[in-house]
């Protein structure tokens, strides 16, 4: 059974202050969530408008799954993002890849 996830990613101890989400550094990260998105894992991903972090909702079998791909983060690794886990419901979708 696949369950659905969200992530939600705020600065972490080495975020740099001042600085936008694209002037931190994420480019792991960001191959990490291509590598997730091509897997068929990552449903949708992104920063905040205002930069306060970001989102990204995720397919698992179960949480410790999900878990595992949160600790496997190079953002989370490097602190530069702290993430929580929530298991998500999805009553509404309009996902290209239905």
């Amino acid at each position: 059974m696949v369950n659905y996830y969200a992530i939600i990613y705020t600065p972490g101890p080495s975020w740099k202050k001042g600085k936008t989400v694209y002037q931190q550094e994420l480019s792991a990260h960001g191959e990490y969530m291509a590598q997730l998105l091509e897997r068929n894992i990552l449903i949708a991903g992104g920063p905040f408008i205002d930069n306060s972090g970001g989102l990204a909702i995720l397919r698992a079998r179960n949480l410790k799954e999900a878990q595992d791909i949160i600790n496997h983060d190079p953002a989370i690794e490097n602190s530069v993002f702290n993430a929580s886990l929530r298991p998500w419901h999805v009553a509404y979708q309009d996902f290209e890849n239905k």
